[in-house]
């Protein structure tokens, strides 16, 4: 498809049923606020290892959302919550896919590859698709990598998507390397 997705209206789905609560709230909002404001300092702060520990909370807590076996404990049991996991990540694609419809549209660009909140895309030396609002949820960029004639003919020569996966990481693992080496993030 020109415009990504595939090609489905709403009626060729088929949704034959829904779980409907009469119960409304924003039980987490609290929760996320502290979370975002705390990654906000890690990251003015070029603080690496506190914006990964942040990070890996927020993963935490929803992959464990799914588990009752995490939860036993009769105090605990309202954390096991799959239905909301399943929100959660389903608005982080909407969200994921509305923000590469326009880079798209205004970049005539598409990631290569997407991993729930986050997207790799190939662009020439210069050019910034990044969202320059102050707006939070913005699109930002978080490492980039020159694409070396070396890196690029991997990309090239992959036989399939775990290839292409795996060109990925080493660029980005080369150049992390290459940071270590040079002192790069260090005050």
């Amino acid at each position: 498809m020109a415009d990504g997705g595939i090609g489905a209206d709403l009626d060729d789905l088929e949704i034959a049923e829904a779980w409907v609560y009469p119960q409304q709230g924003r039980v987490l909002d609290k929760w996320a606020k502290i979370l975002r404001e705390a990654r906000k300092t890690a990251v003015d702060t070029r603080d690496a290892a506190m914006k990964g520990f942040i990070g890996y909370c927020y993963k935490g807590y929803i992959g464990r959302m799914v588990n009752p076996d995490m939860w036993t404990a009769t105090r605990m049991q309202h954390h096991h919550q799959p239905l909301w996991r399943a929100s959660i990540i389903a608005h982080c694609r909407w969200r994921g896919r509305r923000v590469a419809m326009r880079i798209a549209r205004e970049h005539h660009r598409w990631p290569v590859r997407t991993v729930t909140d986050s997207w790799v895309y190939l662009l020439p030396g210069g050019e910034d698709i990044a969202d320059p609002s102050e707006a939070l949820g913005k699109m930002t960029v978080e490492k980039d990598v020159i694409l070396t004639d070396t890196r690029l003919a991997s990309m090239a020569s992959a036989a399939d998507v775990h290839e292409v996966n795996l060109a990925i990481k080493a660029a980005f693992t080369d150049h992390e390397d290459t940071d270590d080496d040079e002192g790069a993030g260090v005050p």
